[in-house]
């Protein structure tokens, strides 16, 4: 998974990209639902910014 989205020119398929950023994003839900103190926040954050570069590359996906 890129963090700047989608590469067609490396053959990425979209997705396939979209869906491994589903199963992240379910085990980061996971993780911060275990999590405390520290980790929780580091957990929470990770899924904040995986969530946002999700949305960037759904939109781009789906709207060329």
């Amino acid at each position: 998974m890129s963090a700047n989205g989608p590469d067609p020119a490396k053959g990425t398929d979209v997705i396939d990209l979209l869906l491994a950023q589903h199963a992240r994003i379910e085990e980061l839900f996971r993780t911060v639902a275990a999590a405390e103190g520290r980790s929780k926040r580091l957990a929470w954050q990770d899924l904040v910014e995986l969530l946002a570069v999700h949305e960037t590359d759904a939109r781009t996906s789906t709207t060329g």
